[in-house]
């Protein structure tokens, strides 16, 4: 592990080092050196909620977001999200303004601004912003999708608030909508499909707030996702199986087997930034 945390060059933590977390080395069958800037001791904090949302979402799910991350807060967990803006951002705002701690896991390099850009807005020490890519690239939607197994490779569950693209269109229900899918659909698809491999045993699974749209491009079996009546609920039910050390049973069977290869996986949708 070489740099520092906050300021001047990012802390750079290569897989293999005393340093990298457990958690990501397990999970994933490459892991990528990971670049961080704010307090590194968070990428080992456990437990934790991914929370994934629309960046263009209403006013309500924007509160819903805030109230999973109150929620954790609460708990003592941290959340982990991939620091856009709606419901990524309100997530992270809730869990901070309860006293949390929350990981930001970006689809660009740790160079980019962002980075530096969320540190002034939150105090670092609880608060982590971490890179698996090279510190000067730029954003890209295939790497968004690699993100999300970080992400999820963080966590103990996910947890969506709002679909933004994709799916089903709203004005005419039934009608499959022919706009790129969004990271939301993604980040369900690859928690469902992780779940109960080597690595993710102690993964709970999915949850949502809203239905889980259909896709014409890519199948989701809805009933791998735990449908939550509120952020209350879906926090309450995920800490009911993790305190009982009993994953969800939320693996399709169609995710039965094959292994976990974040590096070289194909992104399964192209993202609208």
């Amino acid at each position: 592990m070489t740099g520092s945390g906050a300021a001047g060059a990012a802390a750079e933590i290569r897989p293999g080092s005393a340093g990298y977390p457990s958690r990501v080395a397990n999970r994933l069958a490459r892991p990528a050196t990971l670049y961080v800037f704010g307090n590194p001791a968070l990428l080992a904090a456990s437990p934790a909620v991914a929370v994934a949302g629309s960046r263009a979402a209403p006013a309500p799910a924007l509160a819903d977001a805030a109230a999973i991350g109150a929620e954790c807060a609460k708990r003592g967990w941290m959340v982990v999200t991939g620091g856009a803006r709606g419901v990524d951002a309100a997530a992270v705002d809730g869990a901070l303004s309860a006293g949390g701690r929350a990981l930001i896991v970006l689809a660009e390099g740790i160079e980019s601004g962002k980075a530096r850009a969320m540190l002034r807005q939150h105090p670092a020490e609880r608060v982590a912003v971490v890179s698996q890519f090279a510190p000067r690239a730029g954003w890209k939607s295939w790497q968004a999708m690699v993100r999300n197994g970080l992400i999820l490779a963080f966590a103990d569950a996910l947890v969506t608030v709002a679909f933004g693209e994709g799916g089903e269109r709203p004005e005419s229900p039934g009608t499959l909508s022919k706009q790129p899918l969004s990271g939301t659909l993604d980040a369900v698809i690859k928690a469902i499909g992780f779940a109960g491999k080597p690595g993710w045993e102690d993964f709970a699974g999915a949850w949502s707030l809203s239905p889980v749209p259909r896709s014409e491009r890519q199948p989701v079996d809805a009933r791998a996702v735990n449908l939550a009546a509120s952020p209350a609920a879906a926090i309450a039910d995920i800490e009911t199986r993790l305190q009982s050390a009993a994953p969800a049973d939320s693996l399709a069977a169609a995710f039965a087997g094959g292994e976990v290869d974040e590096r070289t996986q194909l992104p399964l949708f192209v993202l609208e930034r």
